[in-house]
């Protein structure tokens, strides 16, 4: 079996494909993460990533645009991630998830999205 095969196979459930959304974010981290525990027990760590992207507009003009993502992180992951992030650090995340966009708007700022 070559190596795309066992990729191919991987990612099949009965001949069919997973049909799971994923994103992958790389940027660096706003703050230091916080790290604390639910009533329950549970461990959770959140940090909030902010990414650029530069792009050309017209005249040789170029626009940079910042994203931010709030991410949370739990159990052993959490713990994890709380004690190896630090502010400014390069960060790659990746988020298997169902994707909602929701839109909110805010009195001052233009309309925003969150996912």
């Amino acid at each position: 079996m070559t190596q795309l095969q066992s990729r191919r196979t991987a990612n099949t459930q009965g001949g069919r494909m997973n049909h799971l959304n994923s994103i992958l974010v790389e940027g660096n981290l706003v703050r230091d993460p916080n790290f604390r525990s639910t009533p329950s027990g549970n461990q959770v760590c959140d940090f909030t990533v902010a990414t650029n992207r530069n792009y050309k507009i017209a005249d040789q003009k170029y626009e940079n645009e910042v994203s931010y993502f709030d991410i949370e992180a739990w159990a052993r992951l959490g713990s994890a991630c709380a004690q190896n992030l630090k502010k400014g650090r390069g960060v790659r995340v990746s988020l298997p998830t169902t994707l909602t966009p929701v839109s909110y708007t805010h009195l001052t700022l233009p309309t925003n999205y969150s996912v």
